[in-house]
């Protein structure tokens, strides 16, 4: 098709062109920013001393599914704790929830919702002095759409953690002094695009001028990946603690399994930073696992 400017925007000419999958996901994307952009931030007060914040970020636990990986979550909370960090932000997916793909059964062992639960409240390491944020994903809403059973609130009671929305979130890191800093949790829906960075790309684009948190972390996806100043946003996929299924090798698509570590520096000026740390702890497969599945 040719391009006539006096007929057609760019967007439009360039949409006329893009497949009809492609669109949709952007559409998917363009959607979940607005109810982004419609959250109430959630301010998160933070010990600190020189304005240096310290936190993890973790996703996709999925608990339930017979290939969690609880034995790399407790060694990353093992390492949280030897290195002071007090702050875990979660990304969604807490839960494997039901019905979500055919022969997602066969893929559970904890059933329904209370099994889950309790595989959670059993499961999932707990530290003094470490306080998990979180956010919900479409395996933890699929108990909702069957019967509306508040599925974030029902965990954070469970838990004793700090629900902040479903599927996205903005979290202000509020330091005693100083100026605050934005990350934004976010739990898309869909697969995994062609290249990794291709979603997350879409994502910040379509965020408007001024409106844009310092720090983005994507899950869902189950990948791991930094793009530094993108935007002006750091920019994030959190990675997962959960094997790949065979619902995920039929994709195909792989499992990053691992979490983040991050600290910022904030700089004088305010909502700037001089300096970015970020550490991904990963994780392979354990040898078990690989003998069963090859």
């Amino acid at each position: 098709m040719a391009l006539n400017n006096d007929e057609l925007t760019v967007e439009e000419a360039v949409a006329e062109n893009v497949p009809k999958k492609v669109r949709e996901e952007l559409e998917n994307l363009r959607t979940a920013l607005q109810r982004l952009q419609e959250e109430r931030h959630y301010i998160l007060p933070v010990k600190t001393e020189k304005n240096v914040l310290r936190f993890a970020v973790a996703g996709d636990i999925h608990t339930g599914s017979l290939y969690e990986r609880y034995d790399a979550l407790h060694e990353f909370y093992r390492i949280l704790e030897a290195e002071g960090i007090h702050i875990v932000l979660l990304a969604g997916d807490i839960l494997d929830g039901h019905g979500m793909y055919r022969g997602q059964e066969f893929e559970i062992y904890a059933h329904g919702l209370r099994r889950q639960i309790k595989a959670l409240k059993e499961k999932y390491p707990r530290k003094p002095g470490i306080r998990e944020t979180f956010i919900t994903g479409n395996h933890d809403y699929s108990f909702d759409k069957i019967a509306d059973v508040g599925i974030g609130q029902r965990i954070a009671d469970e838990m004793g953690w700090e629900f902040a929305g479903r599927d996205q979130a903005w979290i202000e890191l509020k330091p005693p002094a100083g100026p605050s800093y934005n990350v934004g949790l976010y739990h898309p829906d869909g697969g995994t695009a062609y290249a990794i960075s291709y979603k997350s790309q879409k994502f910040v684009e379509s965020i408007p001028g001024g409106r844009k948190p310092d720090m983005v972390f994507i899950g869902h996806y189950h990948k791991a990946e930094w793009m530094p100043q993108y935007r002006n946003v750091e920019v994030f996929q959190a990675g997962c603690f959960q094997s790949q299924t065979p619902h995920m090798a039929r994709k195909p698509t792989p499992a990053h399994v691992g979490g983040w570590i991050i600290e910022v520096v904030l700089g004088k000026r305010s909502n700037k930073t001089s300096r970015v740390k970020a550490e991904f702890v990963s994780f392979y497969e354990p040898k078990e696992y690989m003998d069963e599945t090859h």
